[in-house]
C-alpha cells in the first residue's frame, strides 16, 4: 500500500514538472523577435485573474501562441499583484484602483524580455471605461431628437485616459482617437483628438457626461462629428447644446 502511494506521488510530481517545463527552446531568431505580450496595456479590476502568454500578433488574424520558455515576474512586489510560473496574473480584491504594475517575461534566461503594463480600475472610479453605441442624439441648435446619417457604433474609453470613435467598426479600424479627462464630481468631460483615419472638422470636445444608469450614458456639449454613408464629413453648426445618448455594448 505504501509502495502504491509512493509511485502515485512520484507520478504527480513528474506531471507537474512536465507541465512546468513544457516549453520550446531555443527559439529561432525570427520567432524570438516577433514575440509579444499584447498590443496594448492590460486593464483589470481588483480581484481579477488573467492568463498571459507570449504570442506572435497579427492585425487581421488570431494571435499565434508560442510555447517559449520564460520566467515571469510582476513589479512592484507586495502591492496586490502576483504571477505564477506559467504567467497567470492575479490581483488581490483590495488592490487600490489606479494601481500600476509591470509584468516581465524573461525568455530563455535573459535571451530576450517582453513587458506589459497593467492598470487597475473600478467601475465606480472610472465609469466610462468600455464600449458604447449611439442610441439617439439631439440637435445642437435646437433641443429636439434628430436622426443621424450614420450613428456612432463604437465609442470606446480606456482606463488609461484614451478614447476612440468609430462609425463602422472593422477589425482594428478606428476613425479617430485621443486622450480624455472625466471628473466624477463635476461630470466635466474633455476630449482631445490626437490622430485618426477620419477626423471631423467640426469636432467639439468640451462638455459633460452623466450615467443615467450603468448601461446608459448621456453626453452634452460635446460634438463628435458626422460621417455619411460615403465616408465624407458632414459639417454641422455647433453651439454647445449637442446631446447624445449611448448604450453600453456587452
Amino acid at each position: 500500500m505504501q509502495t502504491k502511494s509512493f509511485f502515485l506521488a512520484l507520478l504527480l510530481i513528474s506531471a507537474c514538472l512536465a507541465s512546468a517545463t513544457d516549453c520550446k527552446q531555443p527559439l529561432d531568431p525570427q520567432t524570438l523577435n516577433r514575440l509579444s505580450l499584447g498590443w496594448d496595456n492590460l486593464e483589470l479590476h481588483p480581484g481579477d485573474s488573467h492568463q498571459l502568454s507570449l504570442a506572435i500578433l497579427a492585425t487581421y488574424a488570431p494571435a499565434q501562441q508560442v510555447p517559449a520558455c520564460a520566467a515571469w515576474k510582476v513589479e512592484p512586489e507586495g502591492k496586490g499583484a502576483t504571477i505564477s510560473s506559467t504567467g497567470l496574473l492575479t490581483l488581490a480584491p483590495d488592490t487600490p484602483p489606479r494601481s500600476k504594475f509591470i509584468v516581465t517575461a524573461d525568455i530563455e534566461q535573459g535571451r530576450a524580455q517582453r513587458q506589459l503594463a497593467i492598470l487597475v480600475y473600478t467601475n465606480d472610479d472610472q465609469p466610462l471605461v468600455g464600449y458604447w453605441q449611439e442610441k439617439s442624439r439631439f440637435g445642437c441648435s435646437a433641443q429636439k431628437e434628430t436622426s443621424s446619417l450614420q450613428p456612432i457604433r463604437e465609442l470606446e474609453f480606456k482606463a488609461k485616459g484614451w478614447f476612440s470613435v468609430t462609425w463602422v467598426p472593422f477589425e482594428v479600424y478606428r476613425d479617430y482617437w485621443g486622450s480624455y479627462n472625466a471628473d466624477n464630481s463635476s461630470r466635466v468631460l474633455s476630449l482631445k483628438i490626437e490622430e485618426g483615419n477620419f477626423v471631423p472638422k467640426d469636432f467639439q470636445g468640451a462638455g459633460k457626461f452623466k450615467l443615467v444608469d450603468k448601461n446608459t450614458l448621456e453626453l452634452t456639449g460635446v460634438y463628435l462629428g458626422e460621417k455619411n454613408t460615403t465616408g465624407q464629413d458632414t459639417t454641422a453648426s455647433v453651439h454647445g447644446k449637442c446631446r447624445y445618448i449611448f448604450t453600453r455594448n456587452p
